[in-house]
């Protein structure tokens, strides 16, 4: 895929179909053709976009940093839909069935997502900046106020809630809680004596395990039964989903903002370098890395499993996808 436009600074990559839609600092959505990467269509929204974008059958959802969430038709990029939120949405939208959930400033709303009618809202002591884990009952998100809540998906009531750490600065907001079977595992970064990962179950917010890792901005990642965790330096962990206990860790000797994804029988990490790093899912061990992109890189992939591809962004403009399974 060819660049987009210099220092546009693309955010991640949301792949729907056979279309990836993205948008940018300058502004600007982008929808490209998955397999070749022509562009369909662009259409600048007049904010900086900081936000991943969401994205249906019909619809393309676009939170923007003016606090405005644009809906725009998929096929044209014409704007059908536009919901003033207060506050800006530099959180990532999350879909569930009907519902829309999209932060602004420190309030979660959960919207209709066909009329942008606002269903109920909650409001946070803090920032929101991570995209809420969403069960068949429960919204479970953390915000800057060193607060996790599970909110009822149906009032917004809030179920439970968890402190973590002694101020703001040791926040469950920065990085996108995961889920397995009946657990909400949050990261977060530890004070002095706590664990940097928290496994609860979602019912109760009952504590079920915890790891003592280093701290990291990335989301974890799950596949199988064993999740993967990034620190700031670059130290990757794979644990036992159920259980938290230590399975590998690599140490890649860089720094890393982004999360992991697995493609294949490959996990494939972004450094914020640019460097690709191909590793062994079983061992941890390094398949290979090349240099795919110029620094800094602080988006997530994305990955389309049935085209075998991985979509990577970086701040120069540059929208990249690869098969990553073909070793360089």
């Amino acid at each position: 895929m060819a660049p987009l436009a210099r220092r546009c600074n693309p955010g991640t990559p949301c792949v729907s179909g056979d279309r990836v839609f993205v948008g940018t600092w300058a502004g600007d959505v982008h929808a490209l053709h998955l397999p070749d990467g022509r562009e369909l269509w662009r259409r600048n929204v007049g904010s900086p976009i900081h936000a991943p974008l969401a994205a249906d059958d019909r619809l393309v959802f676009c939170p923007t940093a003016a606090g405005v969430l644009l809906a725009l038709d998929r096929a044209t990029g014409r704007i059908v839909g536009r919901r003033h939120l207060g506050a800006p949405a530099l959180a990532p939208p999350a879909l569930d069935r009907d519902r829309l959930l999209v932060s602004a400033g420190r309030t979660l709303l959960c919207l209709d997502r066909r009329s942008g009618r606002t269903r109920w809202s909650y409001g946070f002591a803090g920032l929101l900046q991570a995209r809420p884990a969403v069960t068949d009952d429960l919204a479970a998100v953390g915000a800057w106020d060193n607060t996790f809540r599970a909110l009822d998906l149906r009032t917004g009531e809030a179920r439970w809630q968890l402190h973590l750490g002694p101020s703001i600065y040791y926040s469950p907001a920065i990085a996108s809680p995961a889920l397995w079977k009946d657990l909400v595992i949050i990261p977060h970064i530890p004070g002095e004596g706590e664990h940097g990962l928290l496994a609860v179950h979602a019912a109760n917010g009952g504590l079920a395990w915890s790891a003592p890792l280093p701290a990291g901005y990335a989301s974890p990642a799950l596949f199988d039964d064993k999740l993967l965790a990034v620190s700031f330096g670059g130290r990757i962990s794979c644990l036992s989903a159920a259980d938290g206990r230590p399975l590998w860790h690599q140490d890649l000797k860089e720094p890393v903002d982004s999360t992991p994804v697995l493609l294949g029988d490959a996990i494939c990490v972004i450094t914020e370098s640019g460097r690709l790093i191909c590793l062994d899912p079983d061992s941890g061990q390094e398949r290979w890395h090349r240099q795919v992109l110029a620094p800094y890189v602080f988006a997530c992939p994305a990955s389309c499993p049935e085209r075998k591809l991985l979509l990577l962004s970086g701040m120069d403009g540059t929208l990249l996808a690869l098969d990553p399974t073909v070793s360089p």
